[in-house]
């Protein structure tokens, strides 16, 4: 199995991959907001949630850090994988940033 790393650089590009090989995403988070990335992928299913941590910069209370959520991927087809940083409790209108990657998951 192989690891495929995103950052907001990947966003809109289309990544090949196989299936069980896993999708690393990365992107600059601050929780003491209350703003976080929330993930949803279609068709859903295709991709399974198998960590999200926090990598804190520099330890300071209240900093922020890069927010690292891996997928696994679980058969073959096209992905989409769409993130959006907000205040889930305030709704849409909170969207401060929209990520969308795009994961084609070859036939082995």
């Amino acid at each position: 199995m192989a690891t495929v790393k995103l950052t907001e650089a990947d966003s809109h590009r289309q990544v090949a991959v196989s299936p069980g090989d896993k999708a690393e995403v990365r992107l600059p988070e601050n929780p003491t907001t209350g703003f976080r990335w929330h993930a949803v992928s279609e068709p859903p299913g295709a991709l399974v949630l198998e960590s999200d941590g926090m990598e804190t910069a520099g330890g300071a209370p209240g900093a922020g850090g890069v927010r690292v959520l891996s997928f696994r991927t679980t058969s073959p087809g096209l992905v989409a994988l769409r993130l959006k940083l907000w205040r889930d409790w305030e709704g849409e209108s909170s969207v401060q940033a929209r990520h969308d990657f795009v994961l084609e998951v070859k036939a082995p």
